[in-house]
């Protein structure tokens, strides 16, 4: 996530990479504690 950004997040930021939704839930002693990472699925039109 922080080579991605190029920074480090505050708690509650979300972003996408690629296919994931990432959440960050908590920042401390200047690195990322935890993340919620969740899969997206693009949905086809038919």
């Amino acid at each position: 996530i922080i080579e991605y950004l190029g920074y480090i997040p505050p708690a509650d930021c979300c972003l996408q990479i690629e296919n994931y939704q990432v959440e960050v839930l908590k920042v401390g002693d200047n690195m990322i504690k935890s993340v919620r990472v969740m899969r997206v699925v693009k949905k086809r039109r038919v």
